[in-house]
């Protein structure tokens, strides 16, 4: 078997940042179609900020996903402990480093013995 190409973090963060600048750009365009569902009140700007808030954060959980999952890992969760891990071992120089995570915690019927 052919062995996969290293994992371009810095690549990857850079792209994360270039989405969610565009998602911000895209819902800046839509934010006065968004005020359109707003209803007419004193807080209308401030709810269809919110709207267009909550739109962002929408677009940029379910691209984060995707691209989890087709890095092969189950959620965005697990992915970004993954990145975390692999920014540390590439800035970290010289510097000993040791990642050390808890135990999974799960329901048990009865105490460990």
């Amino acid at each position: 078997p052919q062995k996969a190409p290293p994992f371009d973090v810095d690549g990857l963060l850079e792209s994360v940042a270039h989405f969610v600048e565009a998602a911000e750009q895209e819902s800046r365009a839509k934010q006065l179609e968004m005020s359109a569902e707003v209803p007419q009140g004193s807080s209308r700007e401030e709810h269809a900020e919110k709207l267009r808030k909550r739109w962002v954060d929408d677009r940029v959980r379910s691209w984060g996903l995707d691209l989890a999952r087709s890095h092969g890992w189950m959620d965005a969760y697990t992915f970004s402990k993954a990145i975390g891990e692999m920014l540390l071992e590439k800035r970290k120089g010289d510097l000993p480093v040791a990642i050390v995570r808890p135990a999974g915690i799960t329901a048990a019927l009865e105490a460990p013995c």
